[in-house]
């Protein structure tokens, strides 16, 4: 199974997953991070920059970062990090569409603050299955803790996708 998720730019490769030419050139790659912990790439987030590496003993997921050589913690394996990226793909299906810029001119912007001060500008249709941020987020949270509790520590690379989703920011 081979994830590529927008807002985290993740890939999984390897394992039948049909990564290609250049998964597999990645995956082929170890990387010794240091006090005795190393391990296998087995994909990467932020479209290259930062590979994961499934570490050698425990076979446990972290993100490597090149320059520091810093190991931060994501998943007990590789099933759970699958698991999290579908979770999170729920919480974004379940809500609003994302907004695209709006280029207008001025003579256009103009006529909608007009038809907005006279209340006759109304919001698009929510989408269906459209669930109130709250609820998305409570879910969220349930999935993530039923698949891999171990993972949502402040230590974490979790933390931030998962304090973003709390400040409604993805």
């Amino acid at each position: 199974m081979s994830h590529v998720d927008p807002p985290f730019g993740m890939v999984f490769f390897g394992a039948g997953a049909g990564g290609g030419a250049a998964g597999d050139a990645l995956e082929a790659r170890r990387i010794e991070a240091g006090a005795g912990a190393g391990g296998q790439v087995v994909g990467s987030l932020l479209e290259g920059e930062l590979p994961i590496i499934e570490l050698d003993g425990d076979r446990s997921l972290a993100v490597h970062d090149p320059r520091s050589g810093a190991l931060t913690p994501l998943n007990r394996d590789r099933a759970s990090a699958e698991g999290f990226l579908e979770a999170f793909a729920h919480y974004l299906e379940t809500g609003p569409a994302p907004a695209g810029p709006v280029i207008l001119t001025a003579e256009q912007a103009a006529a909608k603050l007009a038809a907005l001060r006279a209340g006759t500008l109304k919001p698009g249709a929510a989408r269906r299955g459209q669930l109130p941020h709250t609820e998305r987020l409570r879910i969220l949270r349930e999935t993530l803790t039923r698949i891999d509790p171990g993972a949502l520590g402040a230590s974490g690379w979790w933390a931030g996708p998962l304090e973003e989703a709390g400040d409604d920011l993805l």
